[in-house]
């Protein structure tokens, strides 16, 4: 029986930090790296069918993880965590109001452990559901953000 591991996607612009997390994940989960936000989101556009989180760094280039995470979670719904050190507390309350669904602090132990709680939560399943409903794999296009500006 082939089974499908389920697909995270990684933005981080600190290349070890973004190997260190695949690495955490690979075990349980397919990961999609990305450098910085922008290409986080043609990425996740690209694969969105299969994409069940969003693990964002703060500090991107192009775009702030919290911003690419509303995006996502607006268009695509994608659930996402962030993934930063030395935040306020007002910072971490934006992240919240922009749909993250978690907050986790730099230096991160077993990442892929905590993940692997996250998704093993029963909103993922009706969350999956309703993505599958809104975004059939055969007719899910990209959304171009030039074109709504």
């Amino acid at each position: 029986m082939l089974t499908t591991k389920p697909t995270i996607l990684v933005a981080d612009d600190d290349f070890l930090l973004r190997t260190i997390f695949a690495s955490s994940l690979t075990p349980h989960f397919d990961v999609l790296m990305c450098k910085d936000g922008q290409e986080a989101l043609d990425t996740a556009r690209a694969h969105s069918a299969d994409i069940v989180l969003a693990v964002l760094d703060w500090d991107m280039p192009k775009l702030l993880g919290p911003d690419v995470g509303g995006i996502l979670w607006l268009e695509l719904h994608i659930p996402f965590t962030i993934v930063s050190r030395g935040r306020t507390q007002e910072e971490i309350d934006y992240a919240y109001s922009q749909g993250a669904i978690d907050f986790i602090h730099k230096p991160v132990d077993n990442l892929g452990a905590k993940i692997q709680r996250l998704v093993a939560q029963p909103i993922f399943a009706s969350i999956g559901r309703e993505r599958a409903r809104r975004f059939p794999r055969s007719t899910h296009q990209p959304i171009n953000l030039a074109q709504v500006e």
